[in-house]
């Protein structure tokens, strides 16, 4: 049977109140312990003091001031044990998004006012083959194609953050090993306002991102528009790109 408070004397047939705390401290037993003895020692009432006990009253004691730290000592265990219950919520709603964000498809991630990567899920690593500690603390141009930055530039640029507007730009991403190739990505940010409370480690989060790999799709869209102007067997142009060539040079004229 588990007990919220235990009254305790320090001296009692066979075992001491000392033996009895040393028992609940070495079983991390959850018990709110309030001595009540007529031991007045400095070192008595330090040594049960220091060894977990809550309160300590002096024999004898007055009724009223026993109900009142009884009370006091409910009270504290109904505050410890609420809150232990709210922060095993939160971990568990933590361990959840967690597992939803690093087992996404998406390359999801945390800019700070830099620009620099605060959070980066694992997707990183299967998309780019970048780990997650290797782009922590870098700055998100350094995976970007030198040809894209101007679309990055716009999307660091966001507005007011009371908006909560969407950006959204096809950019091609930087991989870390060679034979990746460049990959594209359908880069979406939100800017991230004061008010939503992502102030950790006193680092403030500007910019949440989410980057989805349509390099297929690029490819395949690419793969279209060659064959529709070119040869499939010689591979040269055909007619097809002749005239669109002849066309464009004409009205240029």
């Amino acid at each position: 049977t588990r007990y919220q408070v235990m009254l305790l004397d320090l001296r009692m047939p066979g075992v001491s109140g000392h033996d009895v705390m040393r028992h609940v401290a070495s079983h991390r037993l959850d018990v709110t312990i309030i001595v009540v003895s007529g031991e007045s020692s400095l070192h008595d009432i330090s040594h049960a003091l220091r060894h977990g006990a809550y309160d300590y009253l002096k024999k004898p004691y007055v009724p009223e001031e026993l109900i009142a730290t009884v009370n006091n000592a409910v009270r504290k265990r109904r505050l410890e044990d609420r809150s232990r219950l709210m922060q095993l919520k939160l971990d568990r709603s933590e361990r959840l998004h967690r597992f939803i964000v690093n087992n996404s498809p998406d390359f999801i991630y945390i800019l700070d006012e830099a620009g620099k990567f605060s959070f980066v899920n694992g997707q990183a690593e299967n998309l780019l083959g970048y780990s997650p500690a290797e782009l922590l603390g870098r700055h998100i141009s350094s995976i970007v194609e030198d040809e894209d930055l101007e679309k990055l530039r716009s999307l660091l640029a966001p507005p007011d953050p009371r908006e909560h507007r969407q950006h959204t730009l096809d950019i091609a991403f930087k991989s870390c090993h060679p034979e990746l190739g460049k990959r594209y990505f359908e880069v979406a940010m939100w800017p991230i306002a004061d008010t939503d409370e992502l102030h950790m480690a006193g680092q403030r989060y500007r910019t949440y991102g989410l980057a989805r790999d349509i390099t297929e799709r690029i490819q395949a869209k690419a793969l279209i528009s060659f064959q529709a102007y070119h040869d499939l067997l010689t591979q040269l142009p055909n007619r097809t790109l002749f005239k669109n060539r002849l066309n464009m040079a004409v009205g240029a004229g």
